[in-house]
């Protein structure tokens, strides 16, 4: 059994598919180079107060 020949449009239809395929992969992926984020900076709002009576050491009764 003989393989099918190839016929030029088969040719060029696999050669603009393999070109379609490397631009398509190319685009993949972040470019750049690489970096460490800036150290993070403390915070400027300070955390909410406890509501009144919800202290250390305060117990709720049930």
């Amino acid at each position: 059994m003989r393989a099918p020949r190839s016929t030029p449009a088969v040719s060029v239809t696999r050669i603009v598919a393999s070109m379609a395929v490397f631009v398509l992969l190319a685009g993949c992926g972040y470019k750049g180079g690489l970096y460490m984020p800036p150290p993070a900076e403390p915070a400027l709002v300070q955390p909410p107060a406890a509501p009144a009576g919800m202290g250390e050491g305060a117990t709720t009764s049930r």
